[in-house]
């Protein structure tokens, strides 16, 4: 009893260096680098092209819906061999901030999509079966949120237009898988057109205004969908338009860089509101 004491006021003091213990070599020098993948590139496009065939023919049902309940069974899968912790793994996006408690697994995720690109071929494969993808919003916020910091990292540095094709692609993969599943609906499906050619400063403005906010504000749930004529689930373009707020920094982006981004400027902001416009007035 008296060891214990004597202990536990022994921990309360302040430690000297003669009372620090070193257990070994911290470290073992610089990081070496990851070894090369050892299979052939081709081989690699067969053995994904071969996995996608099998579970598109394990996930045909007699109808519509038996086929889609397949496949949201290999989202959740996805998502509990890519994020096995059960926490904050629902649907809903929450305030940005929120990111720094979720810091480390967003980016044992995003590494996950950067040295597995079967990852973003499962991916395309979910949303092309809509709303499935609904159910991987923990990996597409993951990856969105580790892409936000890196432009931001970029705009600090003064970076222009087109600095890091690899950012880049990755970005511009996130954003069309998204646009496929139709969690972003016009215009934001055309931000992958628009990413490439704009400054990181902008490229932040846009995830966080456009993508972060919007399905912050507008869940990626099923509910969003409904069922059409041919059995098939579609989020109906006309009155899932988002409003003024969410496609305000689009448009002021793309004037910015009119030079560049004129005729889709023209696509997205004019043509399609006549086109709406027209819709409008039709007479019934």
């Amino acid at each position: 009893k008296q060891q214990n004491i004597k202990q536990g006021h022994t921990a309360l003091m302040g430690q000297r260096h003669s009372s620090v213990f070193h257990a070994g070599i911290i470290g073992s020098g610089k990081r070496k680098a990851s070894p090369l993948c050892p299979i052939q590139h081709e081989d690699v496009i067969h053995n994904t092209t071969l996995l996608l065939k099998v579970l598109r023919a394990c996930v045909q049902g007699d109808t519509n819906q038996e086929t889609l309940d397949g496949v949201i069974n290999i989202s959740l899968q996805l998502v509990e061999l890519i994020s096995p912790d059960v926490m904050y793994n629902g649907l809903p996006w929450p305030e940005e901030d929120f990111c720094k408690v979720t810091v480390e697994r967003d980016l044992y995720i995003r590494r996950i999509s950067d040295t597995m690109p079967v990852v973003w071929e499962l991916l395309a494969f979910i949303a092309h079966h809509r709303p499935a993808l609904c159910y991987c919003s923990v990996i597409l916020r993951a990856i969105v949120a580790t892409l936000m910091g890196q432009w931001f990292s970029a705009s600090q540095q003064g970076r222009g237009p087109g600095h890091n094709n690899v950012l880049i692609s990755t970005t511009t993969k996130i954003l069309q898988t998204m646009a496929l599943g139709q969690l972003l609906p016009p215009p934001l499906t055309a931000l992958s057109d628009v990413i490439p050619k704009i400054p990181p400063s902008q490229v932040v403005q846009i995830l966080r205004d456009c993508v972060w906010n919007y399905l912050r504000d507008n869940v990626p749930a099923p509910a969003l969908f409904t069922r059409d004529a041919n059995g098939n689930m579609w989020r109906d373009t006309l009155t899932s338009r988002p409003s003024k707020q969410y496609t305000e920094t689009l448009r002021l982006v793309m004037l910015d860089n009119v030079s560049s981004l004129g005729p889709l400027y023209y696509t997205l902001f004019v043509k399609d509101s006549e086109d709406n416009d027209a819709v409008m007035i039709m007479p019934p």
